[in-house]
């Protein structure tokens, strides 16, 4: 997908790299203005529904 959205306009997160780190798989993305910890602090710390 990352490389059929050359010019950016695919509302897509870009994925950067992946690794294992014990047992678990890590996703790195790129950097966005808005990130998880601030979300979760702007709602008291009770998540958000998907």
């Amino acid at each position: 997908m990352n490389q059929h959205d050359i010019d950016n306009n695919g509302y897509i997160v870009k994925l950067k790299r992946h690794f294992t780190f014990r047992n678990h798989l890590c996703l790195v993305f790129e950097l966005l203005s808005y990130n998880l910890y601030d979300l979760l602090r702007n709602t008291n710390f009770r998540g958000v529904s998907l």
